[in-house]
């Protein structure tokens, strides 16, 4: 007879001791395509720049820039280097920005311009989105709607900012970008894991959950080696899960969490 082993761990985060994260930039003392580990890209004349061309004039003293037009319609914000280690895993991305005429400085349209906001974990990506929208007509820089998403705490995070033409040709500035790490998840984890219905090749999973159920649901993951996940795992509403496609004679590793929707994840 074939015995299948399961071994069931609740994923476990681990404190790493450093500050939680913090970070701003306004560019100022910039003047180059690439400046304090940020680069801009695509659309003409990019560049983190204090100095006036045709229309452009800086929200502060300099500013990420770039003219988007029918020829050259996208431009990337990025930056380079990680801006730090999660400690709590929730972040908020603030910054500010204009869309301006290209040849008169003036306020483009509303609807102009889309602002698509990225995070990923590591310097190899993938990026994912986590947010967008559509320009406001100002002749002066304006804060960007708020847009927050959640990571696994010890990940990396790096921002990029990708602006679409939608019309017109104009400047697309950027400026004081933020970072704020918030606090912890607002929802609690997942219980008492069992298994039950063990075969051969299959198993049934289940959890108590929180007294709070999650907003979103659950996150889980299983492998044959004792590593937790590093990034997402297969969504469920329920507290109960099937593996059908096991190994005989097999150990096999499982971890849940909840999902609390844009606040991020419990522990």
């Amino acid at each position: 007879m074939r015995i299948l082993y399961l071994l069931l761990f609740v994923l476990i985060n681990f404190y790493n001791g450093y500050g939680q994260i913090n970070y701003s930039t306004s560019f100022d003392g910039c003047n180059a395509s690439s400046c304090s580990d940020w680069s801009i890209s695509g659309g003409f004349l990019a560049n983190i720049t204090p100095n006036g061309s045709s229309g452009y004039t800086p929200c502060n003293t300099a500013s990420a820039k770039a003219n988007i037009y029918g020829g050259e319609p996208i431009t990337t914000l990025e930056r380079t280097a990680s801006i730090g280690t999660a400690t709590l895993g929730s972040f908020t991305l603030n910054f500010s920005y204009k869309c301006i005429d290209y040849f008169t400085g003036t306020a483009t349209p509303a609807g102009y311009a889309t602002f698509n906001l990225y995070y990923k974990t590591s310097s190899g990506g993938p990026w994912t989105q986590f947010g967008t929208f559509n320009n406001v007509s100002s002749s002066t820089c304006v804060a960007a709607p708020a847009n927050s998403f959640g990571i696994n705490i010890n990940d990396e995070v790096y921002i990029r900012i990708v602006v679409n033409r939608n019309s017109g040709d104009f400047w697309a500035v950027m400026d004081d970008i933020s970072l704020v790490e918030t606090s912890p998840p607002s929802c609690s984890e997942p219980s008492a894991l069992t298994s039950s219905n063990i075969t051969a090749t299959t198993a049934d999973i289940s959890w108590t959950p929180p007294g709070s159920p999650p907003s979103n649901g659950y996150e889980y993951y299983y492998s044959t080696i004792n590593t937790p996940p590093g990034g997402s795992g297969t969504p469920t509403a329920g507290t109960s899960v099937s593996l059908l496609v096991l190994n005989p004679n097999t150990t096999y590793y499982f971890w849940v969490r909840s999902d609390c929707g844009g606040s991020g994840y419990s522990t």
